[in-house]
């Protein structure tokens, strides 16, 4: 420093003011990095949940078609393949209810309709009124009652599953205990 006539005191100002500037420089550079990482990130996490949100939103409209695509194995994906699983379950269940309304409704419609012909065939004095039709007419009530009590019957089973309490138990011993 002597030789070239430089005060230490103006190099070390100008060594500390180069000093801060690059920590301002490096500072701003990762904070801008961060962000940039944090906002791709969050975004690469949260896309797999919105998705799920929609679908779930598409389902609560009855498309039980739609399915969460599965791009890992970690948690998000875990849950996305069960997500998969409840939507083809529900999907299945939906089938079931859409299959059995039919098969109520075409056995409620038989009996119905038998019992509607001969009414009609009684007013009209095609059939007579005789012990043999008011029978028939009776047995067509009767399977319509037993019909209606077997969907109340179902109604309740279906209640009562809610309720149930269930437990796990040793086969062996309840084999022993109703032999014995």
């Amino acid at each position: 420093m002597k030789e070239y006539h430089v005060s230490p005191t103006t190099t070390h100002q100008m060594f500390i003011h180069a000093v801060h500037r690059y920590l301002v420089w490096a500072t701003f550079a990762a904070l801008a990095l961060a962000v940039t990482l944090s906002f791709l990130l969050l975004k690469r996490v949260l896309h797999p949940l919105v998705q799920m949100i929609d679908i779930t939103k598409k389902i609560a409209q009855g498309d039980y078609s739609a399915k969460v695509p599965i791009h890992s194995q970690d948690e998000i994906g875990q849950q996305a393949r069960a997500f998969n699983q409840m939507a083809d379950s529900l999907q299945k269940v939906e089938q079931l209810r859409k299959s059995m309304v039919l098969d109520v409704a075409h056995e409620l419609r038989t009996p119905l309709t038998n019992m509607k012909g001969y009414l009609e065939a009684l007013l009209d004095g095609v059939l007579p009124p005789s012990r043999e039709n008011l029978e028939s007419i009776q047995e067509e009530t009767g399977r319509l009652v037993r019909l209606v009590e077997d969907l109340l019957r179902l109604a309740r089973a279906d209640a009562a599953r809610a309720t149930l309490q269930k437990k796990e138990i040793q086969i062996a011993n309840l084999i022993t205990q109703e032999l014995e």
